[in-house]
């Protein structure tokens, strides 16, 4: 066990001062809930920490009290401990780590006791300077017995002997604690065996004891007025739900002032559903009017009530809440997809007995929505759980029936946002942001960012067009005829749903500078194909456009435009200015004298910021063009004027088609994504074999290897360097060529779809000039295709090609809530839903305050320090996992 917060010998308490602070919480009026003086807390920790530390966690009975003169255990007139509570955080912190580092001795986890001594002050130093935390049941708990030898009478819990793992019953209440956070129990139509409706209310009262939450799905008991085997009829759902409300209000967890936390989900087909769904509709019509009806009693009640103190009011913690039911759970509905076709069919929907399976009630599904929706909309409650949708991702079906799973994709899938924007998903990680959609329509929602969801299985979905994403198997695709479906279950016959307009929210717009997004597109053209010059005599065929090119470039990037007026833009920043080789910068090979013939340009200002928006990637040994996220994430506004200057140099229009030729399929495949944020379908066409590698055929720039990092060609200012790619052997600047037959023979094609090339014609479009004229005459031959989906059969779609395995990756997600889909390297996907628990199982949880590892004033994230303290906290929940106590 590596230190990296402390050093051996020194007490890691001693590494923060302490102060006395006094703990008190009020009640709205100011009537005093807790109070505690004379607390001993860090002196940088805020009063709300100390707050919730010393009248939450701070154990307040039990505990050995210390002579705070002599440091020696007090005692009474018989000689016995005096106890009482914990009055030092530092006690708190020594009961956790101490008895972690206890049960990680006990069962091998260290090597050596110099290693147990370093987890046990590595974590103490993190409890003390809130780099971390557990979950509240294991400040209520653990270490009690431990560090104080409190037991407590057993409550009925069971463990498992962690060397045996024989399953045994508790013989008290903290030698194996109850650590976990969540729990979901199962319940079954039983009244007062073992898993049965009473049973269930003393399970859940082992857990709100301790301090824990519980969950379960009450769809097996039987609905009211159905069968009971002695003849009668059972009383129904809702009065045994009462009965858990009213116990679970009952409770205060872990001896704090906030309730019992407990879920309670019931099937939509359930006989008393439409009594669940308007639970608290009514309960809250009772509190109205409670309130509002002691305000008309005649006088002499009035002072009846006065005498008694019965106050009935709106307060939630008020005697009218206590009053009445339900106000002890969050309530949900379960589901089906079943259910939602009748509501689109405006159908039928029928509540079924439990024992017999029969129709009970029969209701237009319709109403029923409506009662869900006016419920939320009137208490909150209930929530809504996809029930068919969850249990299709279930990965393990043998182990029973389960909430959800997190299908997922790899990092460097790029996410449409508004404008044309593709961000890594993996650079959204937790960031808040608006993502397109493009199921019935292309819309903007809002999600609350990406996140990691471990390593698993990829695979390759490659459509025929050459779209490409790697994603889980799990992962659901929308297809043209069968809707969602599985990635794993795709064919070849299956079309996948591409977008068909601009990611715009109002329009494309014009960025600030659009000849430079021109000049970069000429720059990374093949036709131009030299990193250290752009040949505007090769980009371009009028002498026109060269000049104004040349005027641009004279007038915004050479050394007297600069000197006189630093250009107010983004692209061009202070130390572009500065550069000092720039006053070296040969601005043109052939100029005229007012420099406006230019046809070869050196600017190395201006070459060093266009290069910012390439970079090389290797393959197979040999390197390949392809745009940074610069270029991705520079918008449509900018993108327009990239793929203008680009398809004008290197594309190529014949009988009535347009295609873009270049030696880098990465490269097309790059053009091919942006293209989709603008709605334009394309198609890539490789290099037939005998004349050229149709995958992995070399620019014919040549990437010098020392010059650049792996993935990437940012060198350490953050731009290329001046000569990281130059012209090859058989492209030098004596041997090139700029024919456009020789540009386009033997390489790769992106061809733009038939359907797409008035889209492209309206929103790109080409520079001025004969090609540009060409696509015109191409478009009036060209049949629009429709750009709304609201059928789901209009739209952009392309056939699958192949679903290929590549092995383990490191896989992402998010959660777009509306939709619940996002459009992932072109494709719409489904997203994950949040993770929920099979039956009777349970969760442990903790923390690491990610800040703390942060230095705001050298901006670095310590990332080893980070990983150390996942890793012990790791240790830590496996300990507590091992000797924990489980209510069944």
């Amino acid at each position: 066990m590596t230190r990296k917060f402390t050093q051996a010998g020194q007490d890691p308490f001693a590494s923060v001062e302490y102060e006395q602070r006094t703990s008190r919480i009020t009640n709205p009026d100011g009537s005093i809930v807790f109070e505690m003086n004379n607390a001993e807390i860090p002196t940088q920790w805020s009063q709300l920490a100390t707050d919730i530390m010393v009248s939450k966690y701070f154990r307040k009975a039990g505990v050995p009290q210390v002579d705070p003169a002599t440091g020696l255990p007090l005692r009474g007139p018989t000689g016995d401990l005096v106890t009482g509570p914990e009055t030092s955080a530092k006690q708190v912190m020594h009961r956790l780590a101490g008895c972690w580092r206890h049960w990680g001795e006990k069962y091998g986890y260290f090597d050596t006791a110099e290693d147990a001594q370093a987890f046990y002050d590595e974590l103490a130093y993190m409890l003390i300077h809130q780099m971390c935390a557990p979950n509240s049941p294991q400040w209520f708990n653990t270490g009690l017995n431990f560090a104080y030898g409190i037991t407590g009478p057993a409550q009925g819990h069971f463990y498992c002997d962690p060397r045996s793992g024989e399953l045994l019953k508790s013989k008290d209440a903290y030698s194996h604690p109850q650590p976990h956070a969540c729990f979901i129990q199962s319940v079954s139509d039983d009244l007062v065996n073992p898993g049965g409706i009473m049973d269930l209310w003393t399970r859940e009262a082992r857990l709100f004891k301790y301090g824990s939450g519980t969950g379960s799905n009450f769809s097996k008991l039987r609905g009211e007025n159905e069968s009971l085997s002695g003849g009668g009829k059972s009383s129904g759902l809702m009065s045994f739900l009462k009965i858990g409300d009213r116990a679970a209000g009952a409770i205060k967890s872990g001896g704090t002032t906030r309730r019992a936390a407990k879920m309670v989900c019931l099937d939509l087909d359930h006989p008393d559903v439409e009594q669940f769904v308007n639970w608290k509709v009514r309960e809250e019509l009772k509190v109205a009017a409670l309130a509002e009806g002691i305000k008309r009693l005649p006088p002499e009640q009035q002072a009846v009530a006065k005498q008694l103190g019965l106050k009935l009011d709106y307060d939630f913690n008020g005697e009218a809440y206590m009053t009445v039911s339900g106000q002890n759970s969050n309530n949900s509905v379960r589901i089906p997809n079943r259910f939602f076709k009748a509501l689109e069919e405006d159908g039928d929907w029928h509540l079924t007995q439990r024992n017999t399976g029969k129709v009970s009630k029969t209701m237009k599904a319709r109403e029923l929505w409506d009662q869900i929706a006016f419920a939320a909309w009137r208490c909150a409650d209930p929530g809504v759980q996809y029930d068919d949708t969850i249990n299709q991702w279930h990965t393990c079906p043998k182990s029973g029936r389960i909430n959800a799973s997190n299908p997922c994709v790899t990092g460097d899938t790029r996410v449409l946002t508004p404008g044309g924007i593709w961000r890594r998903i993996d650079q959204m990680i937790h960031l808040p942001s608006r993502v397109v959609t493009n199921l019935n329509d292309q819309e903007i929602h809002i999600t609350d960012g990406a996140f990691p969801t471990g390593t698993k299985d990829v695979y390759e979905l490659r459509t025929a067009g050459g779209y490409r994403l790697k994603l889980t198997a799990d992962h659901k695709v929308w297809t043209k005829q069968r809707g969602w479906v599985e990635a794993q279950e795709l064919t070849t016959s299956d079309e996948v749903r591409l977008p068909a307009k601009p990611a715009a929210v109002s329009e494309v717009g014009e960025p600030q500078d659009p000849k430079f997004f021109q000049l970069l597109g000429l720059f990374m053209s093949s036709t131009n194909n030299d990193a250290d010059a752009l040949h505007l005599d090769a980009c371009l065929t009028g002498e026109e456009a060269r000049e104004q090119f040349a005027d641009y470039i004279a007038g915004h990037w050479s050394d007297r435009a600069l000197a006189s007026d630093r250009y107010a833009d983004d692209y061009v920043n202070h130390l572009m200015l500065n550069d000092p080789d720039a006053t070296h910068d040969a601005s043109d090979e052939e100029t005229t004298e007012g420099g406006a013939a230019v046809a070869t340009l050196t600017n190395r200002r201006l070459l060093s910021r266009l290069k910012a928006f390439v970079r090389a990637e290797t393959s197979n040994g040999s390197a390949h063009l392809r745009l940074s996220d610069e270029a991705f994430t520079a918008g449509l506004a900018a993108q327009k004027h990239l793929l203008r200057a680009l398809f004008t140099a290197d594309g190529e229009i014949a009988n009535n088609t347009l295609t873009l030729h270049a030696n880098d399929v990465g490269l097309l495949e790059d053009v091919q994504l942006i293209l989709l944020g603008f709605g334009v379908q394309s198609s890539i066409q490789n290099a037939e074999a005998g004349n050229a590698n149709p995958e992995n055929r070399p620019s014919t720039f040549a990437i010098q290897n020392s010059d650049f990092r792996e993935g990437g060609a940012l060198g350490s200012s953050g731009v290329l360097p001046p000569r990281l790619v130059s012209p090859s052997a058989t492209g030098s600047l004596g041997q090139r060529s700029h024919s456009r037959a020789d540009a386009a023979a033997g390489r790769h094609g992106l061809r733009i779809d038939s359907g797409s090339l008035r889209s492209f014609g309206k929103y790109v479009g080409l520079l001025p000039g004969k090609k540009l004229e060409q696509l015109a005459s191409a478009i009036s031959f060209a049949i629009a295709k429709p750009t709304h989906c609201n059928s789901c059969a209009s739209g952009n779609y392309d056939r699958v090609a192949s679903f290929t395995h590549l092995g383990t990756q490191q896989v992402f997600d998010l959660t777009e809530p509306v939709t619940s889909s996002f459009i992932a390297n072109g494709i719409t996907v489904h997203n994950c839903s949040e993770y929920m628990f099979l039956d009777d199982t349970a969760c442990n949880l903790a923390s690491l305050n990610v800040l703390t590892f942060f230095d705001a004033e050298s901006r670095r994230f310590d990332i080893d320090r980070y990983k150390h303290g996942v890793r012990i906290w790791t240790i830590v929940l496996e300990v507590s996992v091992l000797m924990a106590s489980f209510p069944s």
